[in-house]
């Protein structure tokens, strides 16, 4: 599974230890990934206000 598909499960708490460690990884040296994550939180943040 590619670290990008990980976000999502970042966001909803659902990743493993291992997973976690991945996808940490990867957003040190993938600005495209962390910008994505970024806007995935802009939207939660939205979704979970009254």
């Amino acid at each position: 599974m590619p670290p990008a598909s990980l976000l999502g499960g970042h966001l909803l708490y659902s990743l493993g230890e291992e997973e976690h460690a991945e996808l940490g990884r990867h957003l040190d040296g993938c600005a495209r990934c962390r910008a994505e994550l970024a806007g995935l939180r802009d939207v939660a943040r939205h979704l979970d206000s009254p």
